[in-house]
């Protein structure tokens, strides 16, 4: 069985909640601090690389670094 990695199953998986809206906080998005990107560089498997490409591709994003980084800012 395959995981579908939503947003949603990853929270459920993860045990971790969604905040409830209050009021209107559920229609103003809430502004995000910019933030400069640098270079970085590690190590993955090969069978690891490749899962991750075709993960990140299923998804829509535009490129492997792009999903970890959302990933990431996510959790």
């Amino acid at each position: 069985m395959a995981f579908n990695g939503t947003k949603d199953d990853i929270r459920k998986a993860l045990g971790v909640k969604k905040p409830a809206p209050i009021g209107n906080q559920s229609i103003i998005p809430v502004a995000h601090r910019s933030e400069n990107k640098k270079q970085f560089q590690f190590t993955l498997r090969p069978s690891n690389r490749e899962k991750l490409h075709q993960i990140a591709q299923s998804r829509g994003y535009r490129s492997d670094s792009a999903f970890l980084d959302a990933l990431i800012e996510n959790l």
